[in-house]
């Protein structure tokens, strides 16, 4: 037996708690393809405190973005930046895995790329 609803049918509390739910459910999902920022702050990536992890879906491209006034550099499997005080590195992901990413200048300056 198959039963069909309207939107009639729903109560108002009803669509707001699907709304909700859906909401949460599309935040734990990794970011689609394309393109992911990254802050690289003064002695940190992301935010200060512990290591981050930024998950994201093979082929999007990260987009570390300086933010702060000290210089750091980007390092990671396959790829370097250059020591920058301003501007952008952009690395396309492709490969499945979690990688580390350090700046060398700064031993505790480090984050985690999940992609998936």
């Amino acid at each position: 037996m198959t039963t069909r609803l309207s939107t009639s049918s729903f109560t108002g509390t009803a669509r707001t708690l699907v709304a909700v739910g859906t909401a949460a459910a599309m935040l734990a999902v990794p970011a689609l393809a394309g393109t992911a920022n990254i802050k690289v702050g003064d002695n940190y990536f992301v935010r200060p405190g512990s290591t981050p992890t930024v998950t994201v879906r093979a082929g999007t491209t990260l987009r570390w973005v300086w933010a702060g006034r000290k210089p750091h550099n980007v390092v990671g499997s396959g790829f370097r930046s250059p020591v920058k005080t301003s501007g952008t590195y952009s690395r396309r992901m492709s490969k499945k895995g979690t990688f580390r990413v350090i700046c060398t200048i700064h031993s505790t300056m480090k984050m985690n790329v999940r992609v998936v």
